[in-house]
């Protein structure tokens, strides 16, 4: 499921680059607007959040899995 999730960030964070270099290869000099300031804050705060959960995630499964007081079942 933690791989699904990671596939799946990964795919959203490549499309939003992607269409990042299209729109900056038109248009390198102008500076950001507010909504897109306001966009990648949102991003930013989004992708650490997955970030984090992931970590989490990963945590809990190698402490699973070595047998470090972790009871299958626990979220």
């Amino acid at each position: 499921m933690a791989q699904l999730f990671a596939a799946i960030e990964m795919e959203i964070t490549e499309q939003k680059l992607h269409h990042r270099k299209k729109r900056l290869a038109g248009d390198t000099v102008r500076e950001a607007n507010t909504d897109e300031v306001v966009d990648l804050k949102k991003e930013n705060t989004d992708l650490k959040q997955a970030v984090a959960e992931l970590y989490l995630r990963n945590d809990w499964l190698k402490k699973s899995l070595t047998g470090q007081g972790v009871i299958m079942g626990e979220d």
